[in-house]
């Protein structure tokens, strides 16, 4: 079927182009395929009339489509005559048709030939994927300059302007679920103003797209609630419907909850704990259920505090924090004291993962939280808050420095004694020989018990003074207890007439002003042990001994002094300590009788033997010969005496010879030889 419709317009003769006397003007597919063609005639001379030439190629050949019409003579010049006709079964939706249009006058003499203009072909592709996708052929295929075609979208009983586009195909993604769209592109005409138009084609569209993947901005523990938050940023997509927070447990990612709308972008965790490092991730859903990849993984931070009481600082760490947007740049340090305000206390770089706050007040409580920022957008993340307590113990109590004393004659043994009661580190013994001066480390233990026992085999317990304290530590290796500070005592001996010996001994500086007395011993050479022979008051530093009563006991005398505690120690010690023992020689005096008598009635002379005094019992030697030098007796014994027999039987009567030897105080043997005559 054939329709010619004439529509009379006005154009401006001066419009350029558009001012032509044959006008080609727009071409419209409809439903069914058919393709209305439009063109305006004007200023032409009477009698001439049209011809429409049509070809499915831009090249030909061309068919006369229609021809006929009746001569046209305008009444003014400014007028145009719009042409409409339509090109029925042309099947415009699956090929593209090429139109110009011929005026010729009645006697085909003249005639005025139109520009081509083509059908808008436009094929609808529905790929299943979520996407529909338009392409066409412009209906303008020798034009130089570029066209922007406008696509209509229609739902339902609405079409609207969806977009534009300046390229021949377009790309719409769905977002609808299971519906009928319609797509339509439509051109405006270089010239009369009116429109070239595809067919509308219609199919069922599913969106099968994901969405974007939504950008979690940060998670973080509320420091009040100290429960997990989560904020992110919503996608651009239209169709976001809500999102699905998952979280790391077990090895997989748990689905923790949904939070539908799309502008619902915050979401509190009160089901897992922030006590311990989490991993979360969000994932975003549409309209038609489809859900985007899982985004970037965020952890909650956790925080641990070290406490140093001793150098009183506490060291902060915590994990790094994972994909900010636009990184960490810094984390925060806030400090709460004994529940007060939150300050901040510090603030490193984003690399930095620990922090340390000095001289902290370790009798106080502290309660820290760290967060993490980007300084630039203002991101932040908090982590759970951490108590830190020192329970620092300040120690009391005193350390007692029982005795300073020598043993085996050239050891010093100091004893302590620390309560049990008292708590404490380290026991530390201090030494000098510089007077009360310049002391140094002796010895250093940990905490073993209450009793300490130290020996010194350094010291010349005859001429040098060794002074000592302790030291007790608390757990902070501070010392909170000294003890006094005490040293050994040293005796010694003036020259002194034959019998006597003076003694002189420095006073002992110890026991805390309980001394009792000084109590003097003294061994001879014959005896294997001190033996106490006196006592003298605390006041008193020197002492006179009269040894003449034990001149036979050998030439040298041993003596020490021993400080003895009284009562009242506050730990029921009675201690003592004893000075250097010292050796006096007296100088030793021999003589040997003449004559002995073993039937005497006096009982000295009835056996021979020298009458010693201070002779040394060392290589002391006495012997006795007969006149043709055979030795009758012998002994090493300064006790020992001949009574006149040998072998058991009486000797002659006669002279006999002696032998005695001994040391002298120089230790050189000395030898003393003479007779003696045995009477009868």
């Amino acid at each position: 079927m054939k329709k010619l419709i004439i529509t009379v317009v006005f154009v401006l003769a001066g419009a350029g182009m558009c001012a032509q006397s044959l006008i080609m003007g727009c071409t419209a597919t409809d439903t069914s395929g058919n393709i209305t063609i439009k063109w305006a005639v004007g200023n032409i001379p009477v009698g001439y009339k049209h011809r429409l030439f049509a070809s499915n190629s831009l090249n030909g050949p061309y068919a006369i489509l229609y021809e006929g019409g009746n001569a046209y003579n305008p009444n003014a010049l400014d007028t145009n005559v719009w042409v409409e006709y339509t090109h029925t079964g042309a099947n415009g939706d699956i090929q593209q048709w090429f139109y110009y249009v011929q005026l010729y006058s009645l006697d085909a003499a003249t005639t005025y030939t139109s520009d081509t203009i083509g059908s808008l072909l436009m094929v609808l592709t529905n790929n299943g994927i979520g996407t529909a996708d338009l392409d066409w052929l412009t209906p303008y295929p020798n034009a130089t300059g570029s066209c922007v075609f406008d696509i209509l979208k229609q739902r339902g009983d609405e079409s609207t302007v969806y977009d534009t586009t300046s390229l021949y195909a377009y790309k719409d993604t769905i977002h609808e679920c299971g519906e009928q769209l319609g797509y339509c592109v439509q051109l405006r005409a270089q010239c009369g103003g009116c429109y070239h138009q595809s067919m509308w084609q219609t199919d069922i569209f599913t969106d099968f797209i994901s969405p974007s993947i939504p950008q979690l901005d940060t998670v973080s523990i509320n420091p009040v609630t100290q429960q997990v938050e989560l904020g992110w940023k919503r996608p651009e997509d239209k169709d976001i419907w809500g999102y699905i927070v998952y979280v790391f447990q077990d090895g997989i990612w748990n689905v923790v909850d949904t939070v539908w709308g799309a502008e619902n972008t915050h979401y509190i965790d009160t089901e897992n704990s922030s006590e311990q490092v989490q991993q979360y991730r969000i994932c975003s859903i549409d309209t038609c259920r489809n859900a985007s990849p899982l985004g970037d993984v965020h952890v909650t931070i956790l925080t641990t505090a070290l406490p140093d009481k001793c150098k009183e600082k506490v060291v902060v760490s915590w994990n790094a924090y994972q994909n900010m947007p636009g990184g960490v740049t810094d984390y925060i340090i806030y400090a709460s004291e004994n529940a007060g305000p939150y300050m901040q206390v510090g603030r490193v770089a984003g690399t930095q993962l620990s922090f340390t706050h000095a001289n902290v007040d370790v009798k106080s409580v502290y309660t820290y939280y760290v967060k993490a920022v980007n300084a630039d957008s203002g991101f932040s993340a908090s982590t759970l808050k951490i108590d830190v307590e020192f329970n620092r113990v300040y120690s009391q109590g005193s350390v007692l420095l029982r005795y300073v004393s020598v043993v085996d004659s050239n050891k010093l043994e100091i004893a302590f004694y620390v309560p049990d009661t008292i708590n404490y580190k380290q026991f530390m013994v201090y030494k000098t020989i510089h007077g009360k001066s310049n002391f140094s480390l002796f010895q250093q233990l940990n905490k073993k018990g209450s009793a300490y026992y130290f020996t010194d085999t350094s010291v010349n317990t005859g001429t040098q003074n060794a002074y000592y304290y302790a030291a007790i530590t608390d757990e902070c290796d501070e010392v909170f207890a000294l003890s006094d500070t005490v040293c050994n005592f040293i005796l010694t001996s003036s020259e002194s007439s034959a019998d006597l010996v003076e003694l002189q001994w420095q006073p002992y500086e110890g026991f805390q002003g309980r001394l009792e007395l000084y109590s003097i011993e003294r061994q001879t050479q014959s005896e294997t042990a001190m033996q106490h022979i006196d006592d003298v008051n605390i006041n008193q530093s020197d002492y006179c001994d009269n040894v003449w009563d034990y001149a036979t006991d050998g030439a040298k005398f041993y003596y020490r002094v021993v400080a003895e505690e009284g009562k009242g120690n506050p730990y029921g010690f009675q201690d003592k300590s004893y000075s250097n023992i010292i050796e006096v020689v007296k100088t030793p005096i021999v003589w040997v009788p003449n004559t002995f008598h073993p039937h005497s009635e006096i009982a000295e002379n009835q056996t021979f033997h020298p009458v010693l005094s201070y002779v040394s019992t060392e290589d002391y030697l006495f012997s006795v010969y007969d006149r043709w030098g055979l030795l009758v007796f012998k002994t090493t014994d300064m006790e020992g005496a001949w009574d006149g027999n040998v072998d058991g039987k009486p000797a002659a009567m006669g002279v006999y010879v002696y032998r005695v030897q001994y040391r002298l105080n120089n230790q050189k043997i000395e030898h003393k030889q003479g007779t003696v005559t045995l009477i009868r």
